[in-house]
């Protein structure tokens, strides 16, 4: 395993990405998980029969300060390469998605404006999200995948919330859910880019917490919870990356 190589490694379309982060996360992650676990255990159970009591503390401690920098250095490269697939996962499928030239743009625009007015009658009258999503065209997806978040933050401050910025709303849910509906309505190569993004993305969310439990374990740290729940999500970052069933 070298994530210099894999950092080197030329990604361009949303595939290329996809792919990376599926080698990434059945074969890089299992044996990063391998690794640190073994330097953790070596250091916690490193004996000598021919050092001092202080000087087999000072060996053990020395072996579980590079077990931690091993644990964080890979957590810290693997984050960044799953991190950098999904950018430029997201990057090709807004190239796909864009309209071409100018006159294209402006018919697209005018598509999405009268689609959002309907949405957000829709939603003015107090249909959920989830309800205008159902049997949505891909104009309205589109619409309201732009517009959406700023009406849900405008609905907020109506009602008069005063919130923290932490409590207030976060559109992220609605946003993959939109992201989910509109994926098998976009045609070749923009349907596939955005499933292959979502893809990523879902890989990153999950990836993100096994690294985690890299970085407990290589610090000596990790509980039983932490390791089953890095292992679960690590299962997770997998799955989410395998091919679509024929």
């Amino acid at each position: 395993m070298d994530l210099n190589a894999l950092s080197q490694r030329y990604l361009v379309t949303a595939a290329d990405a996809l792919d990376h982060v599926r080698q990434i996360t059945t074969t890089v992650l299992p044996q990063a998980q391998q690794r640190v676990t073994d330097a953790a255990r070596t250091a916690q159970g490193f004996t000598d029969p021919n050092l001092s009591a202080e000087g087999l503390d000072a060996r053990r401690r020395e072996l579980a300060q590079q077990a931690q920098q091993l644990g964080a250095t890979l957590a810290d490269g693997i984050g960044h390469e799953v991190e950098r697939a999904a950018a430029i996962a997201r990057d090709a499928y807004e190239r796909h998605s864009a309209p071409g030239d100018t006159q294209q743009q402006l018919l697209a625009e005018m598509r999405l404006s009268r689609a959002w007015e309907r949405a957000r009658g829709q939603l003015d009258a107090g249909a959920a999200l989830s309800e205008v999503i159902e049997g949505a065209d891909v104009d309205t997806l589109r619409a309201l995948r732009a517009e959406y978040p700023a009406y849900l933050r405008a609905q907020d401050k109506r009602q008069g919330m005063d919130r923290a910025q932490g409590d207030r709303p976060d559109p992220t849910a609605a946003v993959r859910a939109l992201d989910e509906a509109l994926a098998p309505l976009l045609p070749g190569e923009a349907g596939k880019a955005l499933a292959a993004t979502l893809a990523a993305e879902s890989a990153l969310t999950a990836t993100r917490q096994a690294l985690d439990g890299l970085r407990l374990t290589g610090a000596g740290s990790a509980t039983p919870l932490d390791t089953l729940t890095a292992a679960y999500a690590a299962n997770d970052a997998a799955r989410a990356t395998a091919p679509a069933a024929a």
